[in-house]
Formats: structure tokens, C-alpha cells, sequence
């Protein structure tokens, strides 16, 4: 089974004043319904930390070619980033964990199959050697 939603970004080692993302993209021709996903996050030695539902927003679908980003606190990542996507596309979520700046590794898993369909792992060391701190940068 192809999966078409994938982990597109991720801001993990933020400025202590703005929240934590993660960006999806859906890379299908047809929207794909929201409420089938759950976000598993695992600490950077890969024990499990916490998990939240997709569901659990008021966007039901993300429609093709479309990427949106979850946060706890949306408007500051607005403020912040001022190239980021309308305020539609960041979807609020109250249960979003703040992320390990060492790194860790999300899975995404449908929760019908309960099968992970995508996995990103992050950390310091995947910034470019220009960048002097990877804080901010995503």
C-alpha cells in the first residue's frame, strides 16, 4: 500500500519564544482524509515518547499537492516566518509535543491498518556546516 502524505518539514530546535512544526504534504491526486493518522514521535535512541491524532483538528482533508504544518501555537509561527503559509494551512493542535533539540524520529501510522506509512528522523547534525546555530532553521 502507497502511502501519499509525507513528513515535508519539521522545525525541532526553535527559538525559545516560537513553537515547534511539523509540515505534511500530500503528494497524491486525491484528497486524503485526516482522521486515518496518527503523528508518533520516538526519542533520538528510539523509545517511544508520545503520539497524537490527526483527527483531532477541524481540517478533515489535506487535498492534492497541498501542504499543511501543525503547531501549538500558529500565529507565532505567522509572526516568525513570514513566508510561511496562510494562517489556513497551520493547523492548531493542543496535544502537540514539544520536540528534543538532540532529535528523535516521527512515524506517521494509519490508524485503520495501524501501519507506519512514513518515517523522518532529525537532528543538529542534518543542518548544513555554513549554518553557525540551527536554531530557527527547519
Amino acid at each position: 500500500m502507497v502511502c501519499h502524505l509525507k513528513f515535508n518539514e519539521i522545525l525541532f530546535h526553535n527559538y525559545t519564544q516560537f513553537p515547534d512544526f511539523i509540515e505534511i504534504i500530500n503528494t497524491d491526486t486525491a484528497p486524503i482524509q485526516l482522521s486515518n493518522y496518527i503523528i508518533e514521535l520516538y526519542d533520538n535512541n528510539n523509545y517511544y515518547k508520545s503520539q497524537f491524532s490527526l483527527s483531532n483538528t477541524e481540517r478533515k482533508c489535506i487535498l492534492p499537492n497541498e501542504t499543511i504544518a501543525f503547531s501549538n501555537y500558529p500565529i507565532a509561527l505567522t509572526q516568525e516566518y513570514t513566508n510561511s503559509h496562510c494562517l489556513d494551512n497551520i493547523i492548531y493542535l493542543d496535544n502537540f509535543p514539544g520536540f528534543s533539540a538532540f532529535g528523535g524520529t516521527l512515524k506517521l501510522k494509519n490508524s485503520i491498518t495501524n501501519k507506519f506509512m512514513d518515517e523522518m528522523s532529525f537532528n543538529e547534525s542534518m543542518h548544513s556546516p555554513f549554518i553557525a546555530s540551527g536554531l530557527g532553521i527547519s
